[in-house]
């Protein structure tokens, strides 16, 4: 047996359609070519199966393909920030020993000064 309003299988003797929730005993008593799945796509205008359950798998097909470049693009990002962010603090520890050598600043001498001047 199927469904009147949506072409759902449905067993025999049912009440309602699991698919769509249609009353089933409204229906009884109709014609018996409109209890066929064929017959109420056409009627209700739905679109063909294959159209819908096509376009619903190219679109989970797209999604399975781009995990992958998604990852990659991921891991890639991620390698980069962490390359900046290593290229900071290279930088700034070849500064710090330039100076150093220099004798421009002492060890542990710039924890001694004072960086803010609010308050003087």
């Amino acid at each position: 047996m199927y469904c009147p309003a949506c072409g759902e299988e449905i067993p025999d003797g049912s009440n309602f359609c699991a698919e769509c929730g249609t009353d089933i005993q409204e229906y009884t008593g109709q014609d018996t070519r409109q209890n066929t799945r064929e017959y109420n796509q056409k009627d209700t205008g739905a679109v063909e199966r294959g159209t819908d359950y096509d376009f619903v798998m190219s679109i989970q097909d797209g999604f399975k393909r781009t995990k992958f470049a998604r990852g990659v693009i991921d891991f890639t990002l991620a390698i980069a920030t962490a390359g900046f962010w290593l290229g900071i603090v290279a930088v700034e520890f070849v500064r710090h020993h330039y100076h150093l050598r220099k004798g421009k600043v002492e060890p542990y001498q710039e924890g001694q000064r004072k960086q803010w001047h609010l308050f003087e």
